[in-house]
């Protein structure tokens, strides 16, 4: 897992919801939020990012406001032959 930078709002329930974030020197704007769950780590939220619908996994520790990135997924949307 690596720590990065995170700009986030609050929806109207208080949820956090993520809006970019920057990984490796660049900077990537969330397109969709989905999935989100939570355990002893803390909030996990997987976000998707285009180009080439790409997919993060995003974990917010709210006790400490830090953000971090458990992981990057291929390319869920791209159709094999």
């Amino acid at each position: 897992m690596q720590e990065i930078d995170v700009t986030s709002r609050f929806d109207r329930k208080g949820k956090i919801i993520p809006v970019k974030f920057e990984l490796e020197g660049k900077e990537h704007r969330v397109d969709g939020v989905g999935r989100r769950w939570e355990d002893e780590d803390g909030e996990h939220i997987l976000v998707m990012v285009q180009p080439n619908n790409r997919v993060y996994e995003l974990l917010f520790k709210s006790v400490k406001g830090v953000w971090w990135m458990v992981k990057q997924h291929g390319h869920p949307f791209r159709k094999t032959a």
